[in-house]
């Protein structure tokens, strides 16, 4: 079990996708993040189990399983770490009015010295959101945080149209929502 916990984890801290839970979104990189702890959790008292068990009941691990536990370990990690870093300064933001069958919009931000982008995922019903579109803008801009963008929802998706400025304009600035 702690082998598959520590391939979930290496394949979640990889993935550019989030979970909506209870209104808080949490990045892919954070659930490899609590995968890998689980894995680590179930090899550690694996360990003590068979530590203090008497000689002749100590099991021995296959030596792929063990490769393959260490390489999911160190990716996961490594995915964690560089998406956590990655994170530093962005801003998650759930869009409202929510869309057709419960789709929402949901937007990460950043900025960095003099550039700002964004990125804007589809959450399906079930919580789980995928990216859908990116964009950059100018001079750090972090345009939905100012309020200056408008969704809107047809029949069955959604159009996300992010308003620059005349002077740091966004580009794309029309992002489709499609949970479908």
């Amino acid at each position: 079990m702690a082998v598959g916990c520590a391939v979930l984890a290496a394949v979640a801290s990889w993935s550019d996708f989030l979970l909506v839970v209870a209104h808080h979104v949490i990045p892919g990189w954070l659930v490899g993040a609590a995968f890998l702890a689980i894995s680590s959790a179930l090899v550690l008292i694996r360990t003590v189990r068979r530590r203090s068990a008497p000689d002749r009941a100590r099991e021995k691990g296959t030596v792929t399983g063990r490769w393959i536990l260490a390489f999911s370990v160190v990716a996961a990690g490594l995915g964690s770490a560089l998406g956590a870093v990655g994170d530093l300064g962005a801003e998650y933001r759930m869009l409202e009015p929510r869309g057709p069958g419960g789709c929402q919009a949901v937007t990460r931000e950043t900025a960095f010295l003099y550039a700002g982008s964004g990125d804007v995922y589809s959450v399906g019903a079930g919580g789980i959101g995928r990216p859908t579109g990116h964009w950059t803008a100018d001079d750090g801009l972090r345009p939905i945080a100012a309020g200056s963008y408008g969704l809107s929802w047809g029949d069955d998706s959604g159009s996300l149209m992010i308003h620059g400025t005349a002077t740091d304009p966004v580009r794309p600035a029309l992002h489709d929502v499609d949970c479908g």
